[in-house]
């Protein structure tokens, strides 16, 4: 079977799978611990709260300058090569984790671990990028969120279930990484060589930094909303657990909600080119709001059915959100540049990750509230905030528009 790319060419339907596998491969870090982050304070007694959270976010620290470093270098050696490399390192790095008995070593290889994930992640987005275009790019984005968020789900469930055999077992979800290792040879065909400068009359060409291709002010909006999006998702995967522990709930019940919000995430992911239409230009300021009612009705009660229904909420708008920037990015830089463009617009999100235990613990601490619905409530108000701020800005600059024309 064949996939239309929109330009003409077509693509094996084997190697568009690996592009899926690629992208729910760099979701993956800090999900072995997130559905066991309750379990894990009986592991290791002595750990405080924020020292667990910090095990979803510890691969961020590394991830963020590898994301930048493998933008950097993909824009001059084989993409297929690099990430082969980020995947050896990723897959040893995870098997390294099964065999972890303290939080010293948990911690040293979920370092090894961001780098490898560091390497993968920018050249994840930029292969949909070069490879479709126009329609097709919207499709395969809204597809491939799709296919991660139900993937996801299963890798969440699975990560809570198996934690009641052995929590060390939770661990194995990262040996996903050796898949793509081993289907690479069905994508290579259709990844291009970096482009090198050429001699040219026109040295304004030969010496154009590879930033001057990058639309700097749309790309800061995007990093902007990428990064407040993945930081009121993280609600989900850090506190959720502590919330169901308040509530006498354990790891399987924690895993099966935090699974609602990837498969709440994969049906717009269906629909991305629809919906969009439909939201049109006030698309980033609903979803906000969306997802500000969804925490809302979180809160509303204790129940698992209404908690639940508060996720799908959240998830669903967050899933239309999410992968809209993605395609959005592709369209701001040259394809010279577009792997250091996704670099950037990424790394806000795992800059979001890395930070989002300490703003959310610190703001609980300095306040001395011990009750874990603080994080829901404090994420609500910043999705009403950011729904706001994106509205009046729109506001602002249609009228300072329509007072030029």
């Amino acid at each position: 079977m064949r996939i239309k790319t929109g330009k003409g060419t077509t693509i094996s339907l084997i190697a568009v799978i690996d592009i899926y596998i690629i992208l729910i491969a760099t979701f993956l870090p800090g999900f072995a611990v997130a559905p066991i982050l309750g379990k894990l304070n009986s592991v290791f007694p002595h750990a405080s709260d924020l020292e667990i959270q910090l095990l979803t976010s510890i691969p961020s620290a590394t991830i963020i300058p590898f994301i930048i470093i493998g933008g950097q270098i993909a824009s001059k050696v084989n993409n297929i090569l690099l990430l082969n490399i980020g995947f050896i390192i990723f897959s040893l790095a995870g098997a390294a984790m099964m065999f972890g008995d303290n939080i010293l070593w948990i911690i040293i290889f979920n370092v090894l671990l961001g780098i490898g994930a560091g390497i993968i992640i920018p050249l994840s987005a930029t292969l949909m990028a070069n490879i479709f275009s126009g329609t097709a790019r919207v499709r395969q984005f809204g597809y491939s969120s799709a296919v991660s968020n139900i993937a996801l789900m299963f890798v969440m469930i699975f990560s809570g279930y198996i934690a009641k055999v052995n929590w060390h077992l939770s661990f194995s979800i990262y040996l996903l990484a050796l898949v793509p290792l081993a289907l690479s040879p069905f994508l290579s065909k259709y990844v291009k060589e970096p482009v090198k400068e050429v001699a040219s009359n026109n040295k304004s060409v030969i010496n154009l930094s590879l930033y001057k291709e990058i639309n700097i002010p749309r790309i800061l909006k995007y990093m902007c909303y990428h990064g407040i999006a993945n930081f009121m998702a993280m609600c989900i995967s850090v506190n959720l657990p502590f919330l169901m522990e308040q509530y006498h709930h354990g790891s399987g019940v924690t895993s099966d909600l935090m699974s609602i919000i990837y498969i709440s995430g994969m049906l717009p992911g269906l629909f991305l080119s629809p919906l969009s239409r439909i939201m049109g230009k006030y698309i980033y300021e609903l979803c906000m709001l969306m997802i500000a009612v969804g925490f809302g009705i979180i809160l509303l009660s204790k129940s698992l059915i209404v908690i639940a229904a508060g996720i799908f909420v959240m998830g669903s708008f967050y899933g239309i959100v999410l992968p809209f920037i993605y395609e959005k990015t592709a369209d701001v830089a040259s394809p010279r540049a577009m792997t250091i463009a996704y670099a950037w617009s990424i790394v806000i999100d795992y800059i979001a990750i890395f930070v989002y235990p300490f703003i959310v613990s610190g703001l609980q601490e300095m306040l001395k509230i011990t009750d874990q619905t603080f994080a829901f409530y404090f994420n609500m108000i910043l999705a009403l905030a950011t729904a706001i701020i994106i509205f009046i800005r729109r506001f602002f600059i249609e009228r300072r528009t329509h007072s030029r024309a």
